[in-house]
């Protein structure tokens, strides 16, 4: 009857262990550490979802769950208020867990297994296409002015007519669209329209038909308009997808339109004096209204900086590369050939304005 006694009073030890021992081990919970910089806690399990913090690489936090991918945990914000988040397996590693003081193990010498390092996380996205369209304000660095002479013989001394037109800072718009096939390459398109009166200077040298060595010089200044407008495609590459602030850098091709006043005639009035000598005056000058058409290249660099829910405030700096060449339209006009006038229509642009994403 003794032995029979301390054979149950062994199964009832076991029995009690077997439902309290999972009971201490289930007290200690999972806890996890942030690897990655800029790791972002969210309000949801998605990466849709609003982000509420950033923790620095080493936090450590308890896990309440997991669900699927990520690990919900629950701390204690610098105000005092408990909050609940969601952080993605690929922004930390698990924490070693101490084994249980009730569990008695007999020590003994073993090689721990190195652990590798591994490899940086790559940031994923649902794999959809995100767009965006933006609009704002541009300051474009007009490079349309140009410095152009012509030179020819008459009453067997050289007459000259001068044309400049100075480059100038127009003001206009900037409209535009993104689609992103990948989370860090952006394909772009957008318009820019710039217009603004160049300061232009017309001269004309005008020797004596009566007298050797006597020539009449003058010039007249005059405003004029200059308009272009730019088609712009290519892609932008963005090294963050995450943050506050969003730097991104990239190229393409831009087609310009663009027309402006430029002089195909002249007015003047001749007056000699009892010496034989004589002045001229330029009273007007008569305009042709001239259009340029070319394909160039443009590189660009900017950031958005969010300041809502897909609301962001955008600055970029742009630089086109496009230059045509054209006949003097007063030469065209009095059939003689002559130089080509070169025209850069290209130039620096800066861009400010909002984007919002769908």
């Amino acid at each position: 009857m003794r032995i029979k006694f301390y054979g149950r009073a062994g199964l009832s030890l076991i029995v009690i262990s077997l439902f309290i021992l999972p009971t201490l081990v289930q007290a200690e919970k999972q806890k996890i550490r942030v690897v990655v910089e800029n790791a972002s806690i969210r309000m949801q399990p998605n990466m849709e979802s609003e982000v509420i913090e950033n923790p620095p690489v080493g936090s450590v936090f308890e896990v309440e769950r997991k669900i699927g991918e990520w690990y919900e945990v629950r701390y204690q914000s610098k105000v005092g208020v408990r909050i609940t988040g969601y952080i993605h397996e690929m922004l930390v590693e698990l924490e070693k867990v101490a084994p249980a003081a009730t569990r008695t193990v007999t020590p003994q010498r073993r090689r721990e297994p190195v652990r590798p390092t591994p490899p940086p996380p790559m940031r994923r996205q649902p794999p959809k296409i995100m767009f965006n369209i933006g609009v704002g304000g541009l300051v474009h660095m007009i490079q349309a002015g140009y410095d152009w002479e012509y030179t020819f013989i008459i009453y067997s001394e050289q007459a000259a007519i001068t044309d400049m037109a100075d480059n100038a800072t127009g003001f206009g718009f900037d409209a535009g669209f993104g689609v992103f096939p990948m989370p860090n390459i952006e394909i772009t398109g957008g318009l820019s329209f710039v217009s603004k009166s160049l300061d232009a200077t017309y001269g004309f040298s005008l020797p004596n038909m009566f007298l050797w060595d006597d020539i009449a010089t003058d010039e007249i200044q005059e405003q004029a308009k200059y308009s272009a407008l730019m088609l712009h495609f290519g892609f932008n590459f963005h090294p963050l997808i995450e943050g506050s602030v969003r730097p991104y850098f990239g190229g393409g091709i831009s087609y310009i339109s663009a027309k402006m006043d430029m002089m195909e005639d002249m007015i003047y009035q001749e007056t000699f004096y009892s010496d034989w000598t004589h002045t001229i005056e330029l009273t007007e000058v008569e305009w042709v209204q001239e259009s340029f058409n070319k394909l160039g290249f443009n590189v660009r660099a900017g950031a958005n900086f969010q300041v809502a829910n897909n609301i962001y405030i955008y600055g970029e700096g742009r630089y086109i590369i496009a230059k045509t060449s054209i006949p003097h339209p007063l030469l065209e006009e009095i059939g003689v050939e002559g130089d080509e006038i070169d025209i850069d229509l290209g130039g620096f642009s800066a861009v400010l304005g909002v984007k919002i994403g769908l």
